[in-house]
């Protein structure tokens, strides 16, 4: 009789032998988590790409999550492995909807390495010639500007919207209008915001802290998005999503900057760690102004 651990073995031949090319349920599993703790998801992807080398999505999501944890060094070892020439290779192996993907997480890659680099020329030029990628429209047409605007080819007046404005010519006060919008209370204007802090979040202070510790922390943050860093924080019952009470709040910065784009709840954890600031609480008893009131009085607006 076979013992439990060659049962065990043969099962996992068995399902090798099923999918020897990728696991979808082991992948999907390894991407949810790199959602919430992305470095201790590093070693189950590298298990991963072992175990099934052909699986090139994979490869692209190890490249893309070493970035975004900013282990740029060892992204760029693997990049000097994989690329364009193995991508196109598999072409007509596979779906022309899967070779996409690929596609699209490679360049994304790519690009992130380059702004991080500061070559924002070579960051435009792929950008520009992969103009189809559904990564560029995560902010509209913001990452095509931005590495444009970087690379000194377009003209500071060309900033119509929040997104470009800070882009061209930041403004603390432009940011400080828009966190405004994020401290309405259906009661101030009679309607419902998706995402809002509540009234008793002590949004003066916790944003004096948030600055204190972007500062010290710059280097910390995840670089998620194509420009962006983003810093989560936590305070009890800070603000709602959706209409759900949440937890946390989320801070994005221009990467590797201290200039805030913007600070709003959020109901899922996005970044390398949770700072919990819930030590900014205060006693419940003292009355408190409005978010507006605060605004107007500190800022002026």
């Amino acid at each position: 009789m076979k013992s439990k651990e060659e049962l065990l073995s043969r099962k996992e031949l068995d399902r090798k032998t099923r999918k020897k090319h990728f696991d979808a349920g082991e992948f999907s599993a390894i991407r949810d988590l790199v959602k919430v703790s992305p470095v201790s998801a590093i070693g189950e992807l590298q298990r991963y790409i072992y175990n099934y080398p052909e699986d090139l999505f994979a490869m692209c999501f190890y490249i893309s999550t070493l970035i975004s944890i900013r282990e740029f060094g060892r992204a760029k070892v693997e990049l000097q492995r994989f690329g364009f020439d193995d991508i196109h290779a598999c072409k007509s192996k596979i779906s022309e909807k899967q070779y996409r993907k690929i596609l699209e997480c490679f360049v994304s890659s790519l690009v992130k390495l380059f702004i991080h680099t500061k070559d924002y020329l070579k960051a435009y030029q792929l950008v520009n010639n992969y103009p189809k990628i559904k990564y560029w429209n995560f902010n509209g047409s913001s990452s095509l500007y931005f590495c444009k605007h970087r690379a000194g080819m377009v003209d500071e007046d060309d900033n119509f919207n929040y997104i470009f404005s800070q882009i061209s010519n930041y403004s603390e006060e432009r940011f400080l209008e828009l966190l405004k919008i994020h401290t309405l209370q259906e009661e101030d204007d009679g309607k419902v915001h998706n995402d809002v802090f509540n009234a008793d979040f002590p949004l003066d202070k916790a944003l004096e802290e948030v600055r204190q510790i972007v500062l010290r922390q710059k280097n910390r943050s995840a670089f998620v998005h194509l420009f962006e860093d983003v810093y989560t924080f936590r305070y009890d019952n800070c603000g709602r999503v959706n209409n759900k009470m949440t937890n946390y709040f989320r801070v994005v910065t221009f990467h590797d900057t201290t200039n805030i784009i913007t600070m709003c709840p959020a109901y899922e954890i996005e970044g390398l760690e949770v700072t919990d600031i819930n030590y900014l609480r205060e006693d419940n008893n003292v009355r408190r102004l409005s978010q507006i009131d605060k605004f107007n009085k500190k800022y002026g607006l």
